[in-house]
């Protein structure tokens, strides 16, 4: 089958910042990381200090400073400021890898990126046990476009309904078409988490761009094209 191209904890140390615009107003509920890292922070003898950091929504927002390794749970993105009104400086993939340095009194922690960019992200999606499948995500393969198929005439033209070019039948949520010169068939890739084969070749996929194969049309067009990094699988057939 062949698709036509669409548009279609670690150590913990004492350093409490404070965050606030304005009147300073006492925080209405403290996150439990929040409180968890001050609480080790006093147990191992550190007192910590307030001291203005920067200047956000009217609001006192405190930061404990930590240092340790967490995973993200989904496709999370990173904000300038710890709040979802703050602009994304940019996005990271499910089961990436992080390094936090701060936990927010908002649930939020600050983290630092591997080119050494510093932002805020939820901790709601942050985990430090390695999330189960994240230890099977191997190297970075690089930023990748991202489209959809079915197995529709649209889509494949005569190939609608027969197997994909390594002559098995698609599978959703497991069948890719990519580039055999890029992604050779077989090799099995991560793309925000979720583990995908190259099954497939397509007449408009080409260098850097994979085909996720989708069980309708519809789903294929509304999907429409996104970009994400994608990782080898260490568990390659």
């Amino acid at each position: 089958m062949r698709a036509f191209m669409r548009m279609g904890a670690g150590i913990l140390f004492a350093c409490l910042m404070l965050v606030s615009v304005g009147p300073v107003y006492a925080a209405e509920m403290i996150d439990a990381d929040y409180s968890a890292a001050l609480l080790s922070a006093m147990s191992e003898g550190g007192i910590p200090q307030e001291q203005p950091v920067e200047e956000i929504s009217g609001q006192a927002i405190q930061e404990i400073a930590v240092e340790k390794e967490s995973y993200t749970t989904d496709v999370l993105a990173v904000r300038r400021l710890p709040g979802t009104e703050y602009d994304e400086i940019a996005k990271l993939a499910q089961y990436a890898k992080i390094h936090v340095i701060g936990v927010c009194s908002n649930g939020w922690s600050r983290v630092q990126m591997e080119d050494g960019q510093i932002g805020y992200v939820c901790g709601e999606f942050l985990s430090d046990i390695v999330p189960l499948g994240a230890e099977n995500i191997g190297e970075s393969l690089g930023v990748f476009t991202v489209t959809y198929y079915c197995a529709c005439e649209v889509c494949c033209g005569w190939w609608s309904g027969g197997p994909t070019a390594s002559g098995a039948y698609p599978v959703a949520d497991w069948t890719v078409a990519a580039d055999p010169e890029v992604l050779p068939m077989g090799t099995r890739i991560y793309i925000n988490g979720h583990e995908y084969c190259v099954e497939d070749t397509g007449s408009g996929v080409e260098g850097n761009h994979v085909d996720i194969y989708v069980t309708d049309h519809d789903l294929a067009v509304n999907n429409g094209v996104g970009y994400a990094e994608i990782f080898a699988s260490k568990q390659q057939q």
